[in-house]
């Protein structure tokens, strides 16, 4: 019959290897960071950072680059005629292949006040407006521009605005393409 441990004795001896293996992952982080990266690396054949220092991860595959957390920015070939409303960005996403791009962010303002400044801030930069739709508290603007379209759809979350924006460009061959101005 295997020997037991008394109750208090199990108890304190998993409290401590908790803290001790916490502290461990807390004086480690870098290791655990390159596991992660040679993880993900390893499925997606793709360079990757993860800095838990910053609380950011970087991910580039094939052109796409994908970037999450804290301290993130927007790409550097972000569309300068794409109003990006005062916020944190939070997510970041890019790819070079079709220049297709998607940033999320939060910010203070309310819904209808970030809809109308993309309604404006769009048209001032010769975008059309092809549609807008209201539901639940939550707003989306569609416009197009020579053969791209962008999407903003924006939405309370908490005490903060979430703002999403994709932007798609589109070949003469792209099935279900917008029709370009």
């Amino acid at each position: 019959m295997p020997m037991r441990l008394p109750t208090i004795l199990r108890s304190s001896a998993l409290l401590i290897f908790a803290v001790a293996f916490g502290f461990g992952l807390t004086a480690c982080k870098s290791v655990t960071d390159k596991a992660v990266e040679q993880a993900v690396e390893n499925t997606t054949g793709g360079a990757v950072d993860v800095d838990t220092s910053q609380n950011k991860v970087s991910v580039n595959v094939n052109g796409t680059s994908w970037e999450t957390g804290d301290a993130v920015s927007l790409p550097a070939n972000f569309p300068d005629d794409i109003y990006v409303v005062e916020g944190t960005l939070k997510v970041a996403i890019a790819n070079d292949a079709d220049q297709g791009f998607t940033v999320s962010l939060e910010t203070s303002k309310s819904v209808s006040d970030a809809k109308a400044l993309y309604q404006t801030e769009l048209k001032a930069d010769g975008w059309t407006i092809t549609g807008n739709v209201d539901i639940q508290g939550s707003s989306s603007v569609m416009a197009t521009k020579a053969k791209r379209s962008v999407t903003v759809a924006i939405g309370q979350n908490s005490e903060k605005t979430a703002t999403v924006v994709s932007i798609n460009t589109y070949t003469d061959t792209t099935p279900d393409a917008p029709t370009t101005n």
